[in-house]
């Protein structure tokens, strides 16, 4: 049984606690009146972010920096990632709609960045 538990906390290291942090960009979508953009990612160690882990856009053209949506009643768009891997969704403010249909943008999470994300 001892040799059972040790493999399975070996395979754990393997797959989970080893892997390096990294943020997978699905889309990013423009609403349809341009306000908003909509980001799903994933990530692959969620247990490294916390509430206070900054999060924020930059265009890269014009080099202006897009931060979340804050809702009075939720405070910001961001979960307690409690599962081995996070599928959530970011949405931006585009403030003065400087982010238009075929853009390109980096996100920020942290120390992760993900650039070149074209927006649809």
């Amino acid at each position: 049984m001892k040799i059972i538990h040790a493999l399975l906390r070996i395979r754990l290291l393997n797959t989970y606690r080893l892997k390096k942090q990294r943020i997978f960009v699905d889309k990013a979508l423009l609403s349809k009146n341009g306000n908003f953009i909509d980001v799903r990612y994933r990530l692959s160690r969620p247990d490294k972010c916390t509430k206070e882990t900054a999060v924020f856009m930059v265009d890269e053209e014009t080099g202006q920096k897009l931060y979340l949506v804050n809702f009075v009643q939720f405070d910001r768009i961001k979960k307690k990632y409690a599962g081995k891997v996070c599928n959530d969704v970011f949405l931006f403010y585009n403030r003065g709609g400087v982010v238009r249909k075929g853009s390109k943008v980096s996100l920020f999470l942290g120390a992760l960045n993900k650039e070149h994300i074209e927006v649809i």
